[in-house]
């Protein structure tokens, strides 16, 4: 979409083209000189010239918010999170290394289109986009933990599809390939306690087993690496016999 010298109606008022305030940097949309944010999207600007009477607003990419800049514990890998929706409105977000700015960006727009991301077919136009991210990257403040494991991280438990359970001292993304972790949610509490939890009352065996996967995420907060945590329990609430027990425990 290309306008001569005013945005299109439809996206809205035209907002302030020059370098931005805190604002647009805390709405995921930092102000880079030569663009300008609309409703519908990231235009570039390009400044009349003494054969143009007037600046024309060309739209590089449909709205998109830049999250953070992510990277590892000891500081490598960093990437820049961008988030947005295709066209049925699901939610998208890839963090796009620094590394692959550099060049034609190919490796970036393949990313972008995958989730949905209506780009243009020029190269010149695209080339802006990743002029955007390369100088907005230089203004975005928030900085996310990016982590191969889920778990404990932070203070705040980290599930598969990247919800966090908890308040992070810090922001955590999940950057390992989720499709290797058949953990989802499902149900619902009440789901669980009426259905499966209430057969284990009066059931020590299944009482217990139903326990087992609740053991691993809470160690971490014992500082307890669970070597020995599951026999003592069993010997704690389960009764076995002595000769039983030693042959069981390998003699303890």
């Amino acid at each position: 979409m290309q306008t001569d010298g005013q945005f299109p109606s439809e996206c809205g008022t035209e907002p302030d083209t020059e370098l931005g305030t805190e604002l647009g940097t805390e709405l995921g949309r930092p102000a880079v000189p030569g663009y300008a944010w609309m409703d519908c999207g990231l235009y570039r600007i390009k400044r009349a010239t003494k054969e143009t009477d007037s600046d024309k607003f060309i739209l590089i990419a449909p709205s998109f918010s830049i999250s953070g800049l992510c990277c590892s514990e000891n500081g490598k890998g960093w990437a820049i999170l961008i988030e947005w929706q295709d066209r049925k409105k699901h939610s998208h977000s890839t963090a796009i290394p620094f590394k692959d700015l550099k060049g034609d960006g190919s490796h970036v727009f393949d990313a972008l289109a995958d989730g949905g991301m209506s780009l243009p077919p020029e190269s010149t136009l695209r080339k802006d986009l990743l002029a955007y991210f390369c100088k907005a990257q230089e203004l975005v403040r928030d900085q996310i933990l990016s982590v191969n494991s889920l778990g404990w991280h932070k203070g705040a438990f980290l599930l598969p599809m990247g919800e966090v359970i908890g308040k992070p001292t810090q922001m955590v993304r999940f950057s390992g390939n989720s499709s290797h972790n058949h953990a989802r949610k499902n149900g619902t509490l009440q789901g669980w306690q009426q259905n499966v939890a209430k057969y284990g009352s009066g059931n020590p065996y299944l009482a217990f087993s139903l326990c087992v996967p609740f053991a691993a995420p809470l160690l971490y907060l014992f500082n307890n690496d669970g070597g020995g945590s599951i026999c003592l329990a069993i010997r704690a609430r389960v009764r076995v016999p002595a000769p039983r027990r030693q042959q069981a425990y390998g003699g303890l």
